[in-house]
């Protein structure tokens, strides 16, 4: 009997959480149509709806970039912070926050990124190097080097890694993409190359 409560409780949760995220990415996808259509401010609130649900840094500096097409300012610049403080970068080379150059919270912020950019650029990122169990430096592995994406680090795909039974007679190696985007965020630029 216990085991057909659990599982019956167990499909109810999964369901309510499956609904709830199709929730949170409908009104996503409603935020996007209304950015897209000019609609700032409706985009902005929608975007705001979505980052307290989702707790997401995308959706709070999504929904900061709609309040300053909707001149906001105060919004935009509560949703900017804590974007911000969630690691997001950006502020001071999106034109959506153009209307805000001259504000002095503003400015602070873009001054905070620049500091955290310069101080990333200048900390030394070690390239990420997996090894299979019982490596032995004397034998031949086949060899895999993983390119991270936009916005994100090795560190995002460590433990998807190392969880691949297949991927476990490989020594795998993750560089840092050579611009820093964000907090622990970076991105693969042209214009320099990274020594592996």
């Amino acid at each position: 009997m216990f085991k057909k409560l659990f599982f019956i409780g167990f499909i109810l949760f999964a369901s309510v959480t499956l609904r709830a995220q199709e929730d949170i990415d409908a009104i996503r996808d409603s935020a996007f149509f209304y950015y897209s259509s000019k609609k700032f401010l409706k985009a902005g609130i929608l975007f705001e709806k979505v980052a307290l649900k989702s707790n997401d840094k995308n959706d709070f500096y999504n929904a900061s970039c709609s309040y300053a097409l909707a001149n906001s300012k105060t919004k935009t610049l509560q949703l900017a912070n804590v974007a911000f403080q969630k690691g997001i970068y950006g502020f001071s080379e999106d034109k959506d926050f153009i209307n805000l150059l001259k504000e002095k919270a503003f400015l602070e912020l873009i001054e905070k990124e620049r500091t955290e950019i310069d101080f990333y650029n200048k900390k030394k990122r070690e390239i990420k190097i997996i090894r299979p169990e019982n490596f032995d430096p004397k034998t031949k592995y086949p060899l895999l080097i993983f390119i991270h994406g936009y916005g994100e680090s090795p560190e995002t795909y460590l433990d998807l890694i190392k969880s691949i039974d297949l991927l476990k007679k490989y020594i795998i190696i993750i560089p840092h993409g050579s611009e820093v985007v964000g907090r622990n965020s970076f991105s693969w630029s042209l214009m320099i190359e990274q020594k592996i």
